[in-house]
């Protein structure tokens, strides 16, 4: 894991064209752990608890993604592949404009493979055998429709941070690029949902294919959001290219929204799919304060910092609209959280004023907003935190209901 960590720092750092051939080095955690559970490796905790010999190799490989750092990593392996088949600039893509957009996916993997790193995926075993791979995942489905949903949502990712790059460098070219990286999510996308939907009415035995379960509909947002996107080049000339960067940022962002949901267990509501979390214990009775829970293991810091990528994608976006500079240094803010994670062990993160995580992740549209100022500045831009910032203080369970709304 340092290893990897390392690399993915160095690619996120200087993405130039000797440092994009080590993209395939940062897959090595998945393919290692992986490994482990094909061969029954059960000196692994992780493989002696979700496990098992008498498993047949398909759905051993199948609990890589039993546990919760399973599914990180394949994400990162997933970002590594498409970071590594689209590391040359797309057609009329500014040097400028790819290696930011080869920033920002590698970013996004090093923070998740922080993530990763800070739930010990490697860790030792004390000896004792778990209870095994959960039986509703014991079929041919879960072998198919977990590797597609989060190859599905890596498109979603690169979508986002393709808009998002262009923004932040040139817009020259955006409509087709996106186009290029939004038709394949659209195929896996809709493979992975169907599969899941056979899946729910084969073995949960719904009595249908769809059942509105939590993360069965957030997953169905950034599909529709990518239906969205193909469907603005039916209006050739007559939508602006930050409009195109707006749905490619809302594609990652429902993306991360339908992940916050499955990871964030029982958080907005009881599913079927939260088969990694403890549902035990009281808990506050508002999304916000269930969150802000959270945050006393390292599994909480994974969701705050989804929760942070949501509101600082927004963010972006909207200081992009107010024509003026900002800071790109914001976008350390997530790996940092992740990096503080680990070496704290959540426990940084625990006791942290929850209006602050609102603020940092809206600082580039407050510090573009600010910086109008000189030019005379229309104040209702501000009027968004302000809000949100007096709600807290007024009640703080209607600041995050409003954002979930």
């Amino acid at each position: 894991m340092p290893f990897a960590v390392i690399v993915a720092a160095i690619i996120t750092v200087f993405p130039d064209q000797y440092t994009r051939k080590l993209s395939w080095i940062i897959t090595i955690p998945f393919l290692l752990l992986s490994l482990m559970f094909l061969t029954d490796y059960d000196i692994n905790k992780l493989v002696a608890y979700y496990g098992g010999e008498q498993l047949p190799l398909r759905y051993r490989f199948a609990a890589t993604w039993a546990a919760r750092e399973g599914p990180i990593l394949l994400w990162v392996a997933w970002m590594a592949l498409l970071a590594t088949i689209w590391s040359k600039p797309f057609q009329n893509e500014s040097k400028e404009s790819t290696t930011m957009r080869l920033r920002l996916m590698n970013g996004f993997s090093l923070t998740l493979l922080l993530i990763s790193w800070s739930m010990k995926p490697f860790e030792l075993s004390d000896g004792s055998r778990g209870a095994g791979l959960n039986n509703l995942l014991q079929t041919d489905l879960m072998v198919i429709h977990p590797p597609l949903i989060f190859l599905a949502y890596s498109f979603c990712i690169t979508l986002a941070v393709t808009g998002l790059a262009a923004l932040l460098t040139d817009t020259e070219g955006l409509k087709n690029r996106l186009i290029t990286i939004g038709r394949p999510a659209f195929f896996f996308a809709t493979l992975g949902i169907g599969l899941g939907g056979l899946w729910a009415y084969l073995i949960l035995d719904w009595g249908g294919y769809w059942a509105w379960d939590p993360v069965e509909t957030g997953s169905m947002l950034p599909w529709i959001a990518i239906i969205v996107l193909l469907h603005l080049r039916t209006r050739p000339g007559k939508t602006d290219d930050s409009i195109w960067a707006g749905v490619a940022m809302a594609c990652g962002t429902l993306a991360i929204f339908a992940t916050m949901i499955t990871r964030a267990g029982g958080v907005w509501a009881v599913s079927v799919h939260t088969f990694v979390v403890s549902n035990s214990g009281t808990v506050p009775n508002d999304v916000f304060g269930r969150l802000m829970i959270l945050r006393q293991d390292m599994s909480g810091v994974e969701v705050l910092i989804y929760l942070m990528a949501i509101i600082q994608l927004m963010s972006f976006y909207l200081a992009s609209r107010f024509q003026t500079s900002f800071s790109k240094k914001w976008l350390v803010t997530l790996p940092l959280i992740a990096l503080l994670g680990l070496v704290s062990g959540g426990d940084v993160l625990d006791g942290f004023p929850p209006i602050l995580f609102i603020l940092i992740g809206l600082g580039p549209m407050i510090e573009a907003g600010i910086r109008r100022f000189k030019n005379g500045f229309d104040w209702k831009w501000l009027s968004l935190p302000a809000v949100m910032v007096g709600l807290y203080f007024f009640h703080g369970m209607f600041l995050f209901q409003s954002l979930s709304a």
